[in-house]
């Protein structure tokens, strides 16, 4: 398996498929391919797309539909996720100087 977005959710949700269950993913994960894929499964997704994919028709652009407000409320996994991965350091404190320089590389 790659490290693709795609691939990760694909992973991610595999002990799900054919539940007739609702992922939510922001637009680093949103794809037309993963939509297919995850309908194939019987799961659903709900996610934001940025403006300029080519998939979105022009007509949609202007306006802000009602499933905004379905994806700002089930999208608390994703934010609390990404605020854990960005407070969580592995790096230790030590006062000998070899080992900061050893565990730095």
């Amino acid at each position: 398996m790659r490290n693709t977005p795609t691939d990760i959710v694909k992973g991610l949700v595999s002990p799900i498929g054919n539940s007739y269950k609702n992922v939510t993913t922001d637009n680093w994960y949103t794809n037309i391919s993963l939509l297919h894929y995850l309908l194939e499964k019987k799961t659903t997704l709900l996610g934001t797309m940025k403006k300029n994919k080519r998939e979105i028709p022009p007509k949609f652009l202007p306006k802000k539909p009602e499933i905004i407000l379905d994806y700002n409320m089930t999208k608390g996994g994703m934010d609390t996720c990404d605020k854990m991965c960005a407070s969580y350091s592995v790096s230790r404190v030590t006062r000998r100087w070899p080992l900061a320089v050893f565990l730095s590389l």
